[in-house]
C-alpha cells in the first residue's frame, strides 16, 4: 500500500506543479494555494469529467498522504484505487502539457 500512495502522492503533485506552471504562462494570476491554482485553471479552461472540487479532494489526499500518514482513511485510498479515480488527475495533467504546447512564450 505504501507503494501505491506514494504514487498518488507524486501523481496530484505533479498536477499542482502542472496548474501552477500553466497558470503562470498563461499569465494568470499566481496563486500558492494548490486548490486555487486548479480552480483558476479549470475556471478559463474546463475539462469534461474533472471538476474542482475533484481535484480539491484529491489535493487533501495527498496532504494526508505526506503529513498525517498514521492518520489516513484507508477504505477511501483503496476506494480510490479500485474505482480508478486517480485517473481523473491524470488527465488533468495531460490537460495542463495541453494547454502549456498551445500557449506562446
Amino acid at each position: 500500500m505504501i507503494l501505491r500512495n506514494s504514487s498518488l502522492q507524486i501523481l496530484v503533485g505533479a498536477a499542482i506543479g502542472a496548474a501552477k506552471h500553466a497558470n503562470k504562462k498563461l499569465n494568470y494570476p499566481a496563486r500558492s494555494e494548490a486548490a486555487s491554482a486548479i480552480a483558476q485553471l479549470l475556471e478559463h479552461h474546463p475539462l469534461a469529467n474533472v471538476s474542482a472540487q475533484e481535484m480539491k479532494g484529491a489535493i487533501g489526499m495527498r496532504n494526508a498522504i505526506v503529513h498525517d500518514y498514521f492518520n489516513l482513511d484507508w477504505e477511501l485510498i483503496q476506494a480510490v484505487l479500485e474505482e480508478q479515480k486517480y485517473k481523473k488527475v491524470g488527465l488533468f495533467v495531460e490537460h495542463c502539457c495541453k494547454l502549456l504546447g498551445d500557449s506562446t512564450d
